[in-house]
């Protein structure tokens, strides 16, 4: 999914070659998700990767009041797991655990989600402010 995500994004006018080549400099210094790298420099706002993430992976992104946690699932999965991803379990049935994600190359949170529960995951995208909003309030 990762690949030439970066290239894409300025293929795209979401962000510049050099506001990715910055990106990417920082995140070979310091690590961590290019996506977040983008928002945290002020490169582009997280909705707009959000869209364009969707777009080019297919994915559905869950706004506002449609995030809410599966407070079943929530139980399951270890607190550490949810604050350190900032994931929220959306929903569940016998093989799949519907999960948002604010970053979908995070594949960490994945599967410390799918280890824990033996389902599989589909994710699904959620701003990091909207996934704060419903873990703080459950």
């Amino acid at each position: 999914m990762g690949e030439g995500l970066g290239q894409d994004l300025v293929a795209s006018g979401t962000i510049t070659e050099e506001q990715l080549k910055s990106a990417l400099d920082y995140q070979r210094d310091i690590g961590g998700s290019l996506l977040r790298i983008l928002v945290k420099l002020g490169h582009a706002k997280e909705e707009d990767l959000l869209k364009h993430v969707a777009k080019r992976e297919g994915l559905q992104i869950v706004e506002g009041d449609d995030v809410k946690v599966d407070e079943e699932m929530a139980a399951k999965l270890p607190e550490d797991v949810i604050e350190k991803h900032g994931v929220v379990p959306l929903g569940h049935d016998a093989t799949h655990v519907e999960l948002g994600v604010a970053d979908p190359l995070d594949l960490d949170a994945v599967e410390e989600v799918r280890f824990p529960t033996g389902l599989e995951v589909k994710s699904r995208l959620v701003a990091s402010r909207d996934a704060r909003t419903v873990l703080n309030a459950s």
